[in-house]
């Protein structure tokens, strides 16, 4: 058994450009979901409320 470790890194760990770009593909999809999904909430509260 080897006694060597990395030594703790703070924060979040250093990511490829590659792995950048996914995530940031993957925030705006689901920022866009949420937004979509907010308007077909507020138009139903809305029409709910009359």
């Amino acid at each position: 058994m080897s006694t060597y470790t990395d030594p703790l890194v703070d924060g979040d760990p250093p990511m490829s450009k590659y792995e950048r770009q996914v995530w940031d593909a993957l925030n705006e999809h689901w920022q866009r979901r949420n937004d979509r999904r907010e308007l077909t909430l507020g138009e139903h509260r809305a029409q709910s409320h009359r």
